[in-house]
């Protein structure tokens, strides 16, 4: 049984491409040094004849995508005690792992995922992951990899905090993952967090979507119903108006028609909130 440990760290740097409101249609870069094995003659064999750190790469790079995230990489010397960067770990892999009854072996491996600012550890996850389906060590390990990427990325975007938050209007509008977005959502609302770029993103994101079949889709964009509601944002009303004279039944009119009932009526000082470039209009009464 083989163990291993993969440290590499990822640098998020925002405010160094100039990143702003105004280009919040564009993914937030991220800075990653690759992932590279410690330094030992025992990483040898793995690192030659496997291609975890490749697998674990490409699977970062893709599923940065997923969350309004673009990944760039850095060379192996950077300064990790200022500004805020996440360092994964790999912490343990285990090629060969029998069970009884197994008629073959399986591999597991587990990864530490860690947010840092300035130096300090700021929040931290594990997880492990098995895999029993693919013939030989470095089938199953290269799987184990491919599979982290999505998982981290996930973490890291629900988890950054304060000015950094600003790419999730992006990646709200991006973004088809629904168990991510029902997540944001909850996060904002939880927050309070009324910026009207955020609230412009999930409106747009509500309208895009809002004839899905998707089940776990629905609740997501009942939940930013919800957070435009909470905000108590006038310039939303003629678009929740909007929303639920549009949909016959169902989940979604409910929350619209809920999250009307805190909104205050539009005064002519505030401008409505302006969907797929027209007014979301406040229904015509018969």
């Amino acid at each position: 049984m083989r163990r291993h440990t993969v440290v590499f760290l990822c640098f998020l740097l925002f405010s160094s491409f100039g990143f702003s409101g105004e280009e919040a249609a564009e993914n937030a870069r991220v800075l990653f040094k690759p992932p590279s094995f410690l330094a030992g003659a025992a990483f040898a064999k793995v690192e030659s004849e496997c291609s975890m750190l490749e697998e674990l790469q490409a699977s970062l790079v893709s599923s940065a995508n997923d969350f309004g995230l673009e990944i760039e990489f850095l060379g192996e010397k950077a300064n990790t005690t200022t500004g805020r960067f996440v360092q994964v770990d790999l912490v343990e892999v285990n090629g060969n792992v029998w069970r009884f009854g197994a008629l073959r072996p399986h591999s597991n491996a587990k990864y530490r995922v860690s947010i840092f600012d300035n130096g300090q550890l700021v929040r931290s996850d594990e997880r492990a992951l098995n895999s029993s389906v693919a013939i030989g060590t470095c089938a199953r390990l290269e799987k184990i990899s491919k599979a982290f990427g999505r998982p981290i990325m996930k973490w890291v975007f629900l988890n950054i905090r304060g000015d950094d938050v600003a790419f999730s209007s992006s990646a709200i509008l991006e973004s088809n993952d629904a168990m991510a977005i029902r997540e944001v959502a909850r996060k904002l609302y939880n927050n309070a967090d009324f910026n009207e770029s955020l609230l412009d993103a999930a409106a747009q994101k509500i309208w895009s979507e809002k004839n899905t079949k998707d089940k776990l889709m629905t609740d997501a964009l009942a939940w930013l119903c919800k957070y435009i509601g909470a905000s108590k944002n006038p310039r939303y009303r003629s678009f929740l108006e909007s929303l639920e004279a549009s949909l016959k039944r169902g989940k979604l009119k409910k929350y619209a028609k809920s999250a009307l009932k805190n909104l205050p009526d539009v005064t002519p000082s505030v401008e409505p909130y302006v969907v797929n470039n027209e007014v979301a209009e406040k229904p015509k009464q018969d």
